[in-house]
């Protein structure tokens, strides 16, 4: 329960450092996501939804994690990826 109560802090808060166009986050959100997954997987045997919850961060993981990099390498033609993907999420939900 720690890990999963770390990994909510590192979610909610962004603190981040601008210099010019370019912004570097210092608290990234998939350091989060990992260690909440992390947690509920030490927590499978009490119910099936920490599974789920599971999944649903390690897929969180993923796709912060690529937004980081895209973030960190400064990828501009990849930020359509991002556009693309916010999409189709948004028609899934």
């Amino acid at each position: 329960m720690k890990t999963i109560f770390i990994g909510l802090i590192f979610i909610l808060f962004d603190f981040s450092i601008s210099v010019g166009s370019f912004t570097i986050g210092l608290i990234p959100s998939f350091v989060g996501f990992f260690l909440i997954a992390k947690g509920t997987k030490s927590l499978y045997q009490h119910s099936y939804s920490f599974k789920s919850a599971n999944t649903f961060s390690l897929v969180a993981f993923v796709y912060f994690a690529v937004l980081y990099a895209i973030d960190l390498f400064a990828l501009a033609p990849i930020v359509y990826f991002h556009r693309a993907v916010n999409f189709s999420i948004s028609i899934i939900s």
